[in-house]
């Protein structure tokens, strides 16, 4: 492949949102930025050298603009080196000549394969309704610049009506919020601006300038700052000037609110620090004066059983002296005392020991009751 048909196939790899339907000014916008992009990393001498070919797409008063006047103008077809010339002049003059027909030639088609590639970017974008219009029946989009279809859709639907333009004021007026990064408010308000130049509606940038500067005052938190821009000579308070010097000081309050909060933090930790070692302090003291009680408590009351034991006579029994006889008394007694007791109402048995209004179904007798006992009733 030559020259041409390399470049263009290399910039096909490239792509651009796609558009659905009828392009808005939204769209056409956002595609023409795309293939700005895309034109600009394919380099060359022309325009000055620093925009690659970006200059097919920029509109040429915009484009002096970027370069300080310095004009993007499509290079012509050099054609074919004379031949005349070739053989006439001197051998160095010659080779000067052809190196130079030569760069022209590559210049030529460089452009020419790129601006094609963009219009492939274009078509491959857009709907084919809405390029149906300048597509010729031969020569399809052959006679048509990446310029003129952007034109079109733009002049076709593309462009901002009523409703747009309402948005975009809206946009462009909205104010600030002190919470927002001042760089994405006027990123919003400069978008805003040149939507509208496009459709004929200028915004007065001194007026943006004074809204800027009413909304940093509003906050209440940059007086300082304002007094130092309203010292300003009055040719220094620009549009311009003010996106600098207001998002200065957005992240100089920013980056002192921080370090305020991150020392305010560090004492917070701190005092909390101490008064947990306070309370440990306090509850481990606490406890070491409760243990100190409470072994106490405890020493004194076995020195005290203690000596109870030992001032206590327990008198010795000895089994040898209850004769047989005496046991048997004892045991016919005690059936006898069992045999004329009467049965008690309240659990249904006999209990000589105890009298009936001691009965342990009773729950006022529920605390003399021994662990093993059984209520008759549950059973």
């Amino acid at each position: 492949m030559g020259l041409r048909a390399d470049i263009r196939e290399e910039l096909r790899k490239e792509t651009a949102t796609k558009i659905h339907g009828q392009p808005t000014d939204h769209d056409v916008t956002l595609l023409e930025k795309e293939l700005i992009a895309i034109a600009a990393t394919i380099p060359t001498t022309l325009g000055g050298g620093n925009h690659g070919h970006a200059g097919i797409i920029v509109e040429p008063t915009k484009y002096l603009t970027m370069t300080g006047g310095i004009a993007f103008a499509p290079p012509a077809n050099p054609g074919i080196y004379p031949a005349g010339l070739a053989l006439n002049a001197a051998a160095g003059t010659r080779a000067r000549e052809e190196a130079l027909h030569k760069e022209l030639i590559a210049q030529y088609e460089i452009h020419k394969g790129v601006e094609q590639a963009l219009k492939d970017i274009i078509i491959e974008a857009v709907d084919e309704d809405y390029l149906l219009e300048i597509e010729d029946e031969t020569l399809g989009f052959l006679n048509e610049t990446p310029s003129t279809m952007i034109a079109h859709l733009r002049n076709r639907g593309g462009a901002l009506d009523f409703t747009d333009t309402r948005t975009l004021l809206d946009e462009r007026d909205q104010e600030w919020d002190a919470s927002e990064v001042p760089t994405i408010y006027f990123n919003r308000v400069e978008k805003a601006i040149q939507q509208l130049t496009r459709a004929g509606i200028m915004s007065d940038l001194k007026e943006r300038t004074d809204m800027a500067l009413y909304y940093l005052k509003k906050t209440g938190e940059y007086d300082a700052a304002v007094r130092e821009w309203e010292a300003k000579p009055a040719a220094n308070r620009t549009w311009a000037n003010i996106k600098i010097f207001m998002s200065a000081e957005y992240a100089k309050e920013n980056k002192q609110n921080k370090q305020t909060a991150k020392q305010l933090k560090a004492n917070a930790i701190e005092e909390q620090a101490e008064a947990t070692e306070e309370l440990i302090a306090n509850l481990t003291e606490a406890h070491t004066r409760q243990i100190e009680s409470l072994i106490k408590a405890n020493t004194e009351a076995m020195k005290e059983m203690m000596n109870l034991v030992k001032g206590k006579t327990i008198a010795p029994t000895n089994p040898t002296n209850s004769t047989n006889e005496e046991k048997k008394k004892k045991r016919e007694e005690r059936q006898k005392k069992f045999l004329n007791a009467p049965v008690c109402k309240h659990c249904g048995k006999k209990h000589p020991s105890k009298k009936e209004d001691e009965c342990w179904e009773l729950d006022k007798n529920a605390a003399s009751r021994p662990t093993s006992w059984k209520s008759t009733k549950s059973n």
